[in-house]
């Protein structure tokens, strides 16, 4: 029920995502 924290977990690893390199989404 927080957004917050899921949005914060999410951006977070989108980041990460980015940061290696895999532009799968």
């Amino acid at each position: 029920a927080d957004s917050r924290g899921f949005l914060t977990f999410y951006n977070f690893v989108f980041f990460i995502c980015r940061e290696n390199g895999q532009k799968n989404i």
